[in-house]
């Protein structure tokens, strides 16, 4: 039997690029051949130092042979057509895709759809891509929807045989939108790996780290700001991926933390051993994103034995931290300099909050994707 598994964009280590590769390992250990679309071309020898993963015999169809980057939500939009190309020759019993844009296929086997955010929600799409709700890229954003009405499926319900996605957050929001209730599966982490180097006691560990991709919707100038009213004045690290479009807004949180006066320390595109040894050796773990869908950087700053402090919204405040009950949430800076500085202070709060992260992270491991996928798969097509 065959699956193709299809996701836009796979040249990257992010969240997606984990769920979508991490699809094509279960699919596999069930016995599948499976076969990758996407947009453009990618360094398939990447997913083995990335996250352990084998793609480098998955035969895969695209659609442009390089990613263009001015165009890239605009070359999301044409998923469908390497699709379309890779079902008429291959001809597949199941076809698991992540994104909206399959329209134009019709309905020629089983399709489970993973959704990390509805298109519809716009709004919040702009709340958390904070670039595309100013100036000429809201204009560019407004135009890639033009697109999403032409080639999107309306209700996912009525499209695809099975809906899944990401966390209660999104699911509650897909309910609000059509009606249906989606099967949660949470994006995989690689916790396993990560919890040996979980152990550094209170007095083992100094500053805050944040990790995600260098950009504005990561919001790491809030919590710059929050430094500076803390009485702790710890040290910032940020560790993430760097493409050149975010080398403007690398350099104004660099600005800013030399004008408020707070230590920063950035590490871009570190390797993943460079991260497990920055994440743990530092007191907290902070994740100022509102309106994450998920977020796996969360769970990764549990892994590595972090108290956690995540802004109060989103998947990371529904579905990791169980609104507070694993992690401490804030809404003003004022309110997370206070967090700061009572976390810093207090070693059992500290202690308390660190074994609670190493209890929770376990239920993010990417085998409980894996069991989660194929138990779909095998009610679906056997």
């Amino acid at each position: 039997m065959k699956a193709i598994v299809a996701h836009h964009y796979w040249d990257r280590a992010g969240g997606g690029e984990l769920v979508d590769s991490s699809a094509v390992k279960a699919l596999q250990e069930m016995g599948l051949d499976v076969i990758i679309v996407a947009t453009t071309g990618f360094r398939k020898n990447k997913y083995k130092e990335w996250f352990g993963i084998d793609l480098e015999n998955v035969r895969t169809y695209v659609f442009l042979k390089h990613f263009l980057p001015i165009f890239g939500i605009y070359q999301r939009a044409f998923t469908w057509v390497p699709l379309k190309r890779a079902i008429k020759k291959e001809k597949p019993d199941l076809i698991w895709i992540d994104t909206d844009l399959y329209k134009p296929i019709g309905h020629p086997s089983k399709i489970i759809e993973y959704v990390h955010f509805p298109t519809p929600r716009w709004e919040e799409t702009l709340d958390y891509h904070v670039k595309y709700s100013k100036g000429l890229w809201k204009y560019y954003f407004k135009g890639s929807l033009v697109l999403y009405k032409l080639f999107g499926r309306e209700n996912p319900f009525i499209y695809a045989d099975v809906v899944t996605c990401n966390s209660t957050y999104i699911q509650n929001m897909m309910e609000e939108l059509w009606g249906h209730r989606a099967t949660v599966i949470h994006p995989p982490v690689l916790v396993n790996e990560m919890l040996p180097s979980s152990k550094r006691g209170f007095n083992e560990r100094s500053g805050i780290v944040m990790i995600g991709r260098i950009s504005p919707e990561k919001r790491y100038e809030d919590v710059i700001e929050a430094i500076f009213f803390s009485n702790s004045k710890p040290r910032l690290k940020i560790v993430g991926g760097l493409i050149p479009s975010g080398i403007d807004y690398l350099n104004k949180i660099r600005s800013l933390a030399k004008e408020k006066k707070i230590e920063l320390e950035v590490f871009p595109n570190a390797s993943r051993k460079d991260l497990i040894n920055i994440a743990s050796s530092s007191k907290l773990f902070i994740h100022a994103t509102r309106h994450e869908h998920f977020g796996i950087a969360v769970v990764e700053g549990m892994a590595l034995g972090c108290p956690v402090i995540i802004h109060r919204s989103g998947g990371q405040y529904s579905d990791i931290t169980q609104m507070d009950k694993y992690g401490k949430s804030y809404e003003s800076t004022k309110e997370l300099a206070g967090m700061i500085d009572t976390l810093y202070a207090n070693p059992k709060k500290w202690k308390a909050l660190h074994n609670s992260s190493i209890k929770r992270c376990k239920e993010f491991d990417r085998s409980v994707f894996n069991t989660k996928v194929q138990k779909i798969v095998k009610q679906l097509i056997g």
